[in-house]
């Protein structure tokens, strides 16, 4: 039977009681992968077949750059299994995000809940330990598919000078730029055009990013990438069935991965040079225009708060800094794929200083 949680000394008192036997449930689980993600290395047990193929399949790894942070365990399991308990029921205004992520705050845990799935993701932030609890393997919100474990992996990885950003990548010999913006912007669009142009990315909707300095460093998280039937069209990859072969996910879009696109995985480390904002245009060609660090700032922070939730101050303070060490740009777009890729091509060889 489902316990409900009413106020956040439910939810605190629900996850201690959790994890304090989540040691003995985690060498328990039969399935075991290790991913090192941006250097650090994260340990991930669960009891589910289909979880662990997709977070071997979809978790993108690589060593990075600078200094990682301390390895993390992850376990998934549904309630019931290892002697977890059912996933508990949300009442009251804890119903909300917001409001849930407040009264957490000052807290070591950082939670997730689908309410409509009974999903939960939980963070001890002290133990850097993650727990996901289902209530069946099938029963996911429906983003989890291309985006596995997207919560935990982004506490684990949370420091003074690096995150995760809702923003897409694209790069020449190592040299790159952010594209952020809400869904429909063309922030994916723009990604595949650059990738089918022979451009480097580290992803199309989630990264890492990474301050070391003076430099800004991206790193990839999944190697997830999305488009529609008209965006496929658009890149003139319309026709190929293995890119449409899991249909349309639930924002109407196919899934797929860097090496079905491409034939190779996502670049390890990408450096930033520029903070760009696509703008579907149907301009006659392709260009960049200047843009403030306020309208830049605001366009990356939403965004990820409205895909991110929890820890809003870091995400504050990481994207202030990206907005104010980068120039920002608008790149009003053209309607063809290739001359889009030319033209972030030759901006990022040029530095975007003739642009």
């Amino acid at each position: 039977m489902s316990e409900d949680v009413h106020e956040a000394s439910d939810l605190v008192r629900f996850a201690e009681g959790i994890f304090e036997r989540i040691d003995i449930a985690f060498s328990n689980a039969p399935l075991r992968i290790s991913k090192q993600v941006a250097g650090t290395r994260f340990d991930i047990a669960t009891t589910i077949d289909e979880q662990a193929r997709l977070f071997a399949d979809r978790i993108a790894e690589g060593h990075g750059v600078g200094t990682a942070c301390a390895p993390a365990r992850i376990l998934a399991a549904c309630g019931g299994e290892l002697g977890l308990p059912a996933p508990p029921v949300v009442a009251g205004a804890l119903k909300d995000p917001q409001t849930l992520e407040k009264a957490l705050a000052s807290t070591r845990w950082r939670v997730h809940h689908h309410a409509a799935t009974r999903f939960w993701q939980i963070w001890d932030g002290h133990r850097r330990m993650g727990l996901q609890l289902m209530a069946a393997p099938a029963m996911l919100p429906p983003w989890e598919n291309g985006s596995p474990l997207r919560n935990l992996l982004k506490w684990g990885l949370t420091a003074p000078t690096q995150g995760l950003l809702h923003a897409g990548t694209l790069a020449v010999d190592g040299r790159g730029m952010f594209f952020v913006g809400q869904g429909g912007s063309g922030k994916s669009g723009t990604v595949l055009a650059g990738l089918c142009g022979g451009l480097e990315s580290v992803g199309d909707d989630y990264v890492i990013a990474r301050i070391e300095g003076d430099q800004i460093y991206s790193l990839p998280l999944f190697h997830t990438l999305k488009c529609d039937a008209r965006g496929l069209e658009r890149i003139g990859q319309l026709g190929r069935a293995d890119l449409k072969a899991r249909g349309e996910n639930w924002q109407g879009k196919y899934e797929f991965t860097f090496p079905q696109l491409t034939g190779r995985p996502p670049a390890q480390a990408l450096r930033i040079t520029a903070l760009c904002l696509p703008d579907i245009a149907h301009a006659e060609r392709s260009h960049f225009e200047p843009l403030s660090q306020r309208e830049a700032f605001l366009a990356l922070t939403l965004t990820g708060l409205a895909q991110l939730p929890g820890d809003r101050a870091a995400n504050f303070s990481l994207c202030a800094q990206i907005a104010r060490q980068l120039p920002c740009m608008r790149l009003r777009l053209g309607t063809d794929a290739t001359e889009i890729a030319r033209t972030i091509r030759s901006a990022l060889i040029a530095g975007l200083t003739t642009c």
